[in-house]
């Protein structure tokens, strides 16, 4: 306070009084810088161009006289503490302009440069702390407003008295609990507990009282006429600025509505859930936002391994056309309806019927899409199969069409072949066995023929007793006369312990044919084709493992070639 510089403005159209106060200040050293004016027209524009910590105030002067010169100051937006400093020793006169906010009256003649400064100094600070005062009782009357008007519920408990009673309630909680105040106060809170009111949660509260620690919690509390209503309830403790605990403090809103909110939601959670669709919700970004768990079984990630995924990299392997068309649908339309490829979390292709809508906020503007998707693969391979079977059904008709021209076909040939066996000479081996091959290809292709009207009239073949080894000889013979050289033809047939089996020779005979013949187109630039044939018991293990498999002694034929194999993209037709 000693070394604070003090801006003063002095009001004095007396020149030689105001020489004599600037000296008595200058021979103190006292650190003041002075403004000074002759007329109160001129002080109020200086007070209103710049900040004065005091002014120093003559009465007497020309555009005014007296007490009003104060009450103009004062008027006219003097903010400063003011000193009366005059030449009239009038006591009356004092008390009046003390009365209406003079800090000091000082007489011209009795004013040392220490008293002078003395003065000023409290002035300050007197200004100062009304000004504080001011301040605290308009902060006090404003809280004070505040809690008696605000919507929640607030009420004071008092921790010195036993029983920690209530001392004061704010309107709002009146309106909250039906109490009135007077019915509440020297009380203890609890009466608003009831049978349903949750003991753990008291509990949770009562800990924290002791403690003196704030405490937060939601409980069942019952109104004045028995009804309950959810309390969000905060007590926080109020200590002095020694540490002493003075107060507790609730404050409590009513959360019923947001509770029965909130348990609606749960309900509508529960049914999503139960939904055996897919429902997912995702951001415009496509990151995951909602996974319910017909999603959870139908893509095998559970709902926290796909929060916060991308949609997009989770269940597409790559954009579709199909993908990329609901995207533009949507945008355009703001829903979409279609099929989609997509994968599971075990790599496992499925084919969705999806529902999109894009959900917008208050505002209309998007903000999220809803997607619902169910699983029809199943249902698209029994249409796939059906269609197959009606093909197959169509194949069938066209086949006995062609199987008749083919057997007219080839009676000529087999009539030529029995004609030739006659001209043919004994000693002539070569052309024997070549009429012997063809006659037995071209009975294959009768038999063929009889086979293809069988399945186009859905009958089945006859079964005997075959000895598979011979099929396959006859197999290795026609394939090294007929394959290229660059095929090597391998096999591997028991000589005799090899059973025999109940089948179609025709049949039989065609399936191995086939086999041959895909392994030699598999081989364009040559390789070996091996036929191993072998004795084979399943077991009741190996049946276990194998759905399609029985119990049982079998004749296993294995048919393996060195060429390019399958290529995937075909792979699953057969």
């Amino acid at each position: 306070m000693v070394d604070q510089w003090l801006k003063v403005l002095l009001v004095e159209d007396n020149s030689g009084d105001a020489r004599l106060l600037q000296e008595s200040l200058a021979n103190i050293s006292a650190p003041v810088t002075l403004v000074h004016v002759e007329m109160l027209g001129e002080g109020v524009q200086q007070m209103q161009q710049e900040n004065f910590d005091v002014v120093l105030l003559d009465l007497s002067l020309p555009d005014s006289q007296g007490l009003d010169t104060l009450l103009q100051a004062q008027a006219r937006g003097a903010t400063a503490p003011i000193i009366v400093l005059t030449g009239l020793d009038d006591a009356e006169l004092a008390v009046r302009a003390v009365q209406d906010g003079a800090q000091d009256y000082l007489v011209k003649g009795q004013v040392t440069g220490d008293l002078l400064l003395r003065s000023m100094r409290y002035a300050v600070e007197r200004k100062r702390t009304a000004i504080a005062l001011q301040t605290a009782a308009t902060e006090n009357l404003l809280q004070a407003q505040a809690i008696a008007s605000a919507s929640d519920g607030i009420l004071i408990c008092n921790p010195n008295q036993p029983n920690y009673p209530i001392v004061y309630t704010n309107p709002a909680f009146s309106r909250i609990t039906g109490y009135r105040a007077e019915e509440v106060l020297g009380r203890n809170c609890r009466f608003l507990q009831g049978p349903d009111t949750d003991p753990e949660t008291v509990a949770q509260i009562r800990a924290g009282i002791a403690a003196q620690q704030e405490v937060k919690v939601t409980l069942l509390n019952y109104r004045k006429d028995g009804q309950p209503f959810w309390n969000e309830l905060k007590i926080s403790p109020v200590f002095s600025a020694q540490g002493e605990l003075l107060y507790f403090v609730g404050i409590q809103t009513d959360v019923t509505e947001r509770k029965r909110a909130e348990q609606k939601i749960q309900e509508q959670a529960a049914l999503i859930n139960i939904a055996t669709d897919a429902i997912l919700v995702k951001d415009l970004n496509t990151r995951i936002l909602f996974w319910n768990h017909g999603a959870e079984r139908l893509y095998g990630w559970t709902a926290a391994e796909a929060l916060g995924k991308l949609a997009s990299q989770l269940l597409y392997a790559n954009p579709s056309p199909q993908y990329l068309e609901a995207q533009t649908n949507l945008i355009a339309t703001g829903k979409w309806q279609g099929e989609l490829r997509q994968i599971t979390k075990d790599h496992r292709q499925v084919i969705v019927e999806s529902r999109w809508t894009l959900v917008r906020n208050e505002y209309g503007v998007p903000k999220s899409i809803l997607i619902v998707s169910t699983d029809v693969t199943e249902k698209k391979s029994l249409e796939a199969q059906f269609l197959r079977t009606q093909r197959m059904e169509s194949i069938g008709t066209l086949a006995g069409g062609i199987a008749h021209d083919l057997n007219n076909m080839l009676a000529p040939i087999l009539m030529a072949v029995q004609l030739l066996e006659t001209r043919v000479p004994e000693d002539d081996e070569q052309s024997k066995q070549w009429l012997e091959t063809l006659e037995t290809s071209a009975r294959r292709g009768a038999d063929l023929v009889r086979q293809v009207l069988s399945f186009a009239r859905g009958i089945e073949g006859e079964r005997t007793m075959l000895q598979v080894g011979h099929l396959v000889k006859e197999i290795e013979k026609i394939a090294k006369e007929t394959f290229p050289k660059s095929v090597e033809i391998w096999t591997d047939i028991p000589t005799w312990d090899l059973w025999t089996v109940s089948g179609d020779a025709t049949h039989l005979h065609q399936v191995l044919m086939n086999l041959c013949v895909n392994a030699r187109d598999a081989m364009p630039e040559g390789g070996r084709l091996s036929i191993v044939v072998e004795n084979l018991v399943i077991d009741e293990n190996y049946a276990r493992m194998n759905i399609h498999a029985h119990v049982g002694p079998y004749v296993a034929v294995t048919v393996t070639d060195t060429g390019m194999g399958i290529p995937p993209d075909i792979l699953d037709r057969i």
